[in-house]
């Protein structure tokens, strides 16, 4: 199985495992070229994680436009988000605004 291959699955497979780990609080996907279709799982997976409180992108591949995806994610899911690491990837004060305004308590690591 190729890298490439390996994120495919991933990004597949979070959704249907997603509710799994209900008690989810901490989700460390850096490092692993998530990219736009990676953060599209991420939203459909977040009403499975409610508890979510750190959530690590870092060197993710995500763009302004995964972060646009992100900051779809439903109503009150990741309500309890403080902690979101995004450093590393291409993303300008615009994204980082976008993520401020939709999850307003939560620490911005960029």
């Amino acid at each position: 199985m190729t890298g490439s291959s390996f994120r495919l699955e991933l990004v597949h497979g979070l959704p249907a495992a997603a509710a799994h780990f209900a008690e989810l609080r901490e989700l460390r996907l850096c490092n692993t070229h998530l990219g736009l279709s990676g953060a599209n799982a991420l939203v459909a997976c977040a009403r499975h994680w409610p508890l979510l409180t750190r959530l690590d992108l870092g060197e993710c591949g995500v763009t302004h436009q995964g972060v646009l995806a992100l900051t779809a994610v439903p109503g009150d899911e990741w309500s309890q988000l403080r902690t979101m690491w995004v450093e590393g990837n291409p993303l300008g004060p615009e994204s980082k605004a976008a993520l401020q305004q939709r999850w307003p308590s939560c620490r911005l690591i960029v």
